[in-house]
């Protein structure tokens, strides 16, 4: 374990490898770890022609609707595939809002896919709403406790996730992948200010970090590779 500690904002790094050709995930359970039941909802910056595929687990019978809408007006299509990547659902009409709703015939790990097709970047919100729960996104809600998302990444594919953080309170961001690619890990503030970063090989990352004041920060995943890999990130705040 490696660590290099800044004073302000205080950062610590550590990244390490785990023993070749072993499976690694958090806890072991990659599907557990962006349940739906918890997912509510995430904000991605995407590129033009970016994608952004996010693992949920659903269970079978109970209706889910996921819905995307856009800053810009580029755009957005989604498409949701289940655990056989057959097609359950899709929406690639003109625009950044997007709606599909289904009934899953059999619990299992479903595929959200979100294409931006521009023209030009957008700030995407992705929200899910399955028949136990049912969450609105309060604006400049702040971070706090544990938040895990499930990504299915391309090699070279890049993930950036926007969150809003309180000043003064401790962070902690990390990541593991099921393969052994490189994973990249870097934390930006609102001032696109770098306050940490995990480039260190395998795919176990960790940024801590104390945001100087309140804002909304950026978590950057990236996957070298070789080869894809299913990667989560976890994001734990103080209350």
């Amino acid at each position: 374990m490696k660590f290099k500690i800044w004073v302000a904002p205080i950062v610590a790094l550590a990244c390490a490898i785990a023993a070749a050709g072993a499976a690694v995930t958090l806890e072991d359970k990659p599907s557990e770890a962006g349940k739906a039941s918890a997912f509510k909802n995430r904000v991605f910056e995407i590129k033009e022609r970016g994608e952004v595929a996010v693992l949920l687990p659903f269970a079978a019978g109970k209706p889910v609707t996921v819905t995307t809408n856009g800053e810009k007006q580029t755009d957005v299509h989604l498409f949701v595939q289940d655990g056989d990547n057959t097609e359950v659902g899709k929406d690639t009409s003109p625009g950044p809002k997007c709606e599909v709703k289904f009934t899953p015939t059999k619990e299992g790990t479903f595929k959200l896919l979100v294409k931006n097709e521009g023209p030009g970047p957008n700030t995407v919100t992705l929200q899910v709403k399955t028949a136990d729960r049912d969450v609105t996104p309060t604006e400049g809600s702040k971070e706090s406790g544990a938040k895990r998302t499930v990504f299915e990444m391309k090699e070279k594919g890049e993930v950036a996730v926007l969150l809003p953080f309180a000043a003064g309170k401790p962070v902690t961001v990390t990541t593991n992948g099921e393969k052994q690619t490189d994973v990249h890990l870097f934390v930006q503030d609102g001032d696109d200010k770098e306050v940490g970063k995990d480039t260190s090989p395998g795919p176990k990352c960790e940024v801590k970090f104390i945001p100087t004041k309140e804002g909304t920060f950026k978590v950057l995943v990236k996957n070298e590779g070789p080869g894809p890999n299913t990667v989560t990130l976890e994001v734990k705040a103080a209350e």
